[in-house]
Parts: structure tokens; sequence; C-alpha cells
């Protein structure tokens, strides 16, 4: 099973979901993909009989984050602002927000195969998957605050729960990029891999997982990651 649309694929395959950011060569997160990323989750993830779901990007990157240019511009023309305060947020960011939250709630394992750039809405949704597999010489982070933003789908306290909160405020605030080693010390990703190999490493782990779990959750990934770590690493 396949589906195209203008930014997304989605694929069921041998058991496994994926989610391919189709925009290449950047995989610039333009209003179109914020719009298709809530229904291809919602109508296809959700629902699936996959055994597990791969979220990567299209070529070189997984994603440059959002076309900034584009999304204030979306953004001011969305929403309702009165006596200084937002009264009515664009339905287009609430269904991002609840749809990134509902992945990240699933009951199988849900794995980002990172290369290249991972930073802004990008990384967001990286960080609504249960594990983040990441090749050698990525990018990460969230760098909205030089823009005059703020992460806005989750990111914020996703980033708190797995980078611990002062790593989180450090690179929210300064809007840094770091390299993948540097996000692996930190917490931020799983499991650090060669280039070109993250695809091919998560259909090991989601194998591996469904071998030799009938149980799996979100709570109890480290222990499947770790067999995994010790079985192809050791």
């Amino acid at each position: 099973m396949r589906h195209e649309f203008e930014t997304i694929i989605y694929e069921e395959s041998e058991g496994i979901a994926y989610l391919c950011i189709n925009m290449p060569p950047a995989n610039k997160m333009k209003s179109q993909f914020l719009m298709e990323i809530s229904m291809v989750i919602k109508e296809y993830a959700l629902t699936t009989n996959a055994s597990g779901i791969i979220i990567y990007g299209s070529g070189r990157h997984f994603s440059s984050g959002a076309d900034v240019g584009e999304l204030l511009e979306f953004i001011s023309s969305h929403t309702i602002v009165e006596d200084g305060a937002v009264t009515h947020y664009p339905e287009w960011y609430l269904d991002c927000k609840e749809s990134f939250m509902q992945l990240f709630h699933m009951k199988i394992p849900v794995i980002s195969a990172i290369g290249g750039f991972c930073i802004g809405s990008g990384f967001e949704l990286a960080l609504s998957s249960h594990i983040r597999i990441c090749e050698s010489g990525a990018r990460l982070g969230l760098p909205e605050s030089t823009f005059g933003l703020l992460p806005g789908v989750n990111g914020t306290f996703r980033l708190s729960e797995e980078a611990g909160f002062f790593h989180a405020y450090e690179l929210i605030v300064k809007g840094s990029l770091i390299d993948s080693r540097e996000a692996k010390q930190m917490g931020m990703i799983d499991l650090l891999v060669q280039r070109k190999s993250s695809l091919d490493y998560a259909r090991k782990l989601i194998a591996f997982i469904n071998e030799h779990c009938s149980d799996y959750s979100f709570a109890n990934r480290f222990h499947f990651l770790d067999g995994f770590k010790e079985y192809y690493f050791s």
C-alpha cells in the first residue's frame, strides 16, 4: 500500500509503515506539509496494523524545518489577536499539535531515522517518535528563537523530557544547532550510526522488538533498545 501526497509519501511494506517527508533536497516544511502530516497521521498511521512506524526524509536531510517566511505569513493570517492576547489559533496548528501527540502515544514502536539536518518543526516531529536513530554528521536543534518564534508543536516539553530542562532551555533560548555526537551525549537521540544507515537500523530494530516482545510500550523501549545495542554493536 502506497499513498503519495504533495509533501508526504505514506507506505506500508512487509509489516512496517513508512512516513516519508518528501520535499527534497532540504525537506523544508511548508504550510501544505503541516496540514498533510496531520491528515496522514490520523487517517493512516493511527489505524495501521503494521508492527512499527519509521519516519524519515527523502534524500540527504530529515528536514531543515519550516519555511519561516511562509510560516509567519500563514500564522498571522489565521490567528486572531484581541487586546494583545491570542483568542483563536489556526485549526491546522491545533491539528498538528494533536496529531504529533497521538503519534507519540501509539502502542507500536515509532522510530525516526535521521540524517543531515533535523531542525525546527522537523526535529519536533522526530521528538514525537519513541526512538531516534541518528547518522554521524547530522545536525539537530530548535532554532525558532532566532526568528522571533518558539517551538510550537510540543518540542519544548518533549526536549525537556529527553535531554533535561537545562539543556532544553539553553538550546531553545539560543536556537543553537548541535551535531549528532553532542545530541547523543545530551540524550536527544538514542542510537548513533554511520551515514546512510539509519533507515536500515530502524527496520532491524522493529524486527528485533517484534521478535523479543509481546507487550511493547513507550515506557519499556529502553529495555529493547539496550538488547538491540548489545546484539548489533557489542
